[in-house]
């Protein structure tokens, strides 16, 4: 039954924002003013003229100017540590507000600034979005191409990942980060874009800390690098519900190089979790992140 609810939401929220003209609306969140930067300079990408339009709010659709929107911490409680933050949305839409901005609000009040990051999705013009959904879902079998196209989307995601990272270092000085101190987190394909950064980055784009939280990750060859980060993982017993999310396969590559990585395992929650659940162990994770981030000296 629930998998049914969560996929009719899926379905409900995935045929709204390809039709819409106004995307759900922002809910007030306490932030500073961010520092909004494009990820890459003017001409660098090619944008398909066909392409669909970017629908921005709580979630986003279509992005093909990928940025970063930077908020910094009181400077009586900053770390010097920074955290990129990818929201989730299966490579093809972006929760900025669940899995974006509220996840911004906790890590300032830790004293960690927070870049979320907009990476870019597959567009509405070249794919049918609910048909999309069903196939990674389980509902229906997943065809090679569809394959293809969110291994391509995840590559892509993980480009603009590492090109976010670059960033924050460019401007470390600036923002008041220090240079060894810049992590990088996600949720869902989020998550695997963190993943992803953590598995492709070179010496100027490697994270200091990868977190991924309940991740959208169907590789199964994984190669950690000779210089990886530690990893933190949340997530949950039996996610089966909404996307087949390997996290295992992570956990095992970086256990087998003897890499850290914590997991931390829910029986209590569902993909999707987020940030601010009451009343259950999983509304604790952020707190045993941030003791894993002290332990590693991501944070003091």
């Amino acid at each position: 039954m629930k998998k049914h609810i969560i996929l009719i939401a899926l379905f409900a929220i995935a045929s709204f924002t390809a039709k819409a003209q106004q995307m759900p609306p922002m809910e007030k969140i306490d932030l500073p003013e961010p520092i909004v930067m494009n990820l890459y300079p003017d001409g660098a990408l090619k944008v398909d003229p066909k392409a669909d339009p970017e629908k921005d709010g709580a979630v986003t659709l279509n992005v093909t100017v990928p940025t970063i929107s930077v908020y910094l911490p009181e400077k009586s409680k900053a770390t010097g540590s920074a955290m990129v933050v990818c929201p989730g949305g299966a490579f093809i839409i972006l929760a900025m507000q669940s899995e974006g901005y509220k996840v911004a609000k906790n890590l300032l009040d830790q004293g960690i600034a927070a870049i979320v990051l907009k990476y870019r999705v597959m567009n509405t013009s070249q794919i049918d979005i609910q048909e999309y959904f069903k196939e990674i879902s389980l509902a229906v079998p997943e065809k090679p191409e569809t394959t293809a196209k969110k291994h391509a989307a995840q590559t892509m995601a993980g480009e603009d990942g590492c090109q976010a990272i670059k960033l924050v270092r460019q401007h470390a000085a600036e923002w008041g980060i220090k240079t060894d101190h810049v992590g990088i987190m996600g949720f869902s394909a989020g998550g695997s874009t963190a993943a992803e950064v953590a598995t492709i980055h070179d010496s100027e784009s490697r994270p200091d800390f990868v977190g991924c939280i309940y991740p959208f990750w169907d590789k199964q060859n994984v190669k950690v690098p000779a210089d990886a980060a530690p990893m933190f993982i949340a997530a949950v017993q039996i996610d089966k519900t909404v996307f087949d999310t390997n996290w295992t396969t992570l956990f095992k590559a970086w256990t087998a190089a003897k890499v850290k990585c914590d997991a931390h395992i829910y029986s209590d929650a569902e993909h999707g979790f987020g940030v601010g659940v009451e009343g259950k162990p999983v509304g604790n994770w952020m707190n045993e992140m941030y003791a894993y981030m002290k332990n590693v000296g991501f944070i003091n």
